[in-house]
């Protein structure tokens, strides 16, 4: 997985000191790969100063040499960019481009995952949109209807009437109280067989980075939890999906350029910090 050139190596040890499995160590001066214990994060070959180390299995090409004025973000305006994101519940009749979706799932790609499992994938609905959403929307109806007096929704009488009255209200007005007529959506799967109960922290972390993407790119995007629920409820809906045993979505975000302006941002509670 790791190979080291000996012709740029520069014996400096920078690769070894930085690799935390210790997948490389230093012997005489010089480093040695040890691939068996090798998480393939790639710390080594961002780390060396000369270029010398890559990982054999992934596109050399896609490694990007530090720029400071193409990488670094002023802090404010990062902070104000987290600050000014909204979720967004209206959305224009407009496509979202290849090269914007692309970026966005570029963005979750690179977020970082336990132990660098690297096993987060992602669903874009596009052209099956409308027909998940309908089953999303109709199975959500059946249970509330004919099971709404058994577990999971005897405890919630809310829940009951959201879900009888999302789906008459789409059937007879149109009105999407699940996707908010969004064109477009990306479930972000996890593999809680490889990562366990962290599989779904690095869903929840893609999502965040790409919804940042997003953000930049004048698009918006706003987590469905109804759909979760959904998906949790409705067998068909998991094999509509094809999801494998094992998997598990972290969350189901909606995508689309927002039809709403927002002048400022938005108050939040008084932080609740200890220091110890």
């Amino acid at each position: 997985m790791i190979k080291i050139d000996e012709n740029k190596c520069i014996g400096c040890g920078a690769c070894a000191s930085d690799c935390l499995p210790t997948a490389i160590i230093m012997k005489d001066k010089k480093p040695v790969v040890r691939n068996r214990i090798c998480i393939e994060c790639s710390h080594c070959v961002s780390v060396c100063p000369v270029d010398a180390v890559e990982m054999i299995d992934y596109n050399r090409e896609e490694v990007i040499e530090y720029n400071k004025a193409t990488f670094d973000i002023d802090p404010e305006n990062m902070l104000n960019t987290i600050k000014f994101r909204r979720s967004i519940r209206h959305f224009k009749n407009k496509e979202v481009e290849k090269e914007k979706l692309d970026n966005i799932l570029e963005a979750g790609r690179y977020t970082p995952t336990a132990s660098n499992k690297q096993a987060t994938r992602y669903i874009v609905l596009d052209k099956e949109l409308e027909d998940i959403k309908v089953m999303a929307m109709k199975g959500l109806h059946d249970l509330a209807v004919n099971h709404g007096d058994k577990e999971p929704l005897k405890s919630s009488a809310v829940y009951r009437k959201k879900f009888e009255k999302m789906y008459d209200d789409y059937v007879e007005t149109g009105v999407d109280m699940l996707f908010y007529n969004a064109p477009m959506a990306i479930i972000v799967v996890v593999d809680e067989s490889q990562s366990g109960v962290f599989a779904r922290i690095d869903g929840g972390l893609a999502a965040s980075n790409m919804e940042l993407m997003a953000n930049t790119q004048g698009l918006g995007m706003c987590h469905i939890g109804f759909f979760l629920r959904a998906v949790g409820f409705i067998p068909e809906l998991q094999e509509k999906l094809g999801l494998k045993e094992g998997e598990a979505i972290a969350t189901t975000v909606v995508l689309g350029y927002p039809d709403v302006k927002y002048k400022r941002g938005a108050n939040r509670k008084v932080i609740n910090v200890t220091m110890k």
